[in-house]
């Protein structure tokens, strides 16, 4: 279990086991340069992660936050399962792999890219360029950004809106 804050200001950062924090003070701030690697169990219960470095989830393992904030310098790659409890917010570099699932919604002004297989619950908002195959579940409002379905078919469940002139 974890309490409390973590500060990733350098190196890596991994999880080789189940990893809980406590859903009220733990949060994980990943520096520019750093990489937190989930690769060995799930890390659950951190309120707020924010990353300007690199994120990797590997499958078939679980990170999950309460908020999910991934800065310009910062870059996700998920072949696991990445759950936010609110929309997350993207304006660096998402990468959802073909077993990747993310769940929560996506609110992307950076660049978000999803493989043949690779799953997007709780809807898409889009300013920024998204690449993507698979499935996205929700709603897709495309406001401006560059939205191409590429590798793949992409499988909606609900409206897509693209805005005059996007």
């Amino acid at each position: 279990a974890v309490n409390g804050a973590i500060a990733n200001n350098g190196g890596t950062f991994t999880v080789t086991g189940a990893l809980v924090g406590d859903n009220a003070t733990t949060t994980f701030t990943n520096a520019a340069g750093a990489t937190l690697a989930v690769s060995g169990g799930d890390f659950t219960g951190v309120t707020t992660l924010t990353n300007s470095g690199a994120v990797n989830v590997t499958a078939p393992h679980l990170l999950s936050a309460g908020v999910i904030a991934n800065a310009a310098t910062g870059a996700v790659s998920n072949s696991g399962t990445l759950t936010s409890g609110v929309v997350i917010a993207n304006a660096g570099t998402i990468n959802n792999n073909a077993t990747g699932v993310i769940n929560g919604g996506v609110n992307n002004t950076g660049t978000f890219t999803q493989a043949a297989g690779g799953t997007a619950n709780g809807g898409f908002t889009n300013t920024g360029i998204v690449n993507a195959a698979g499935a996205i579940r929700g709603a897709i409002a495309n406001n401006g950004g560059t939205f191409t379905v590429a590798g793949g078919n992409l499988v909606g469940d609900n409206i897509f809106t693209n805005a005059n002139g996007a």
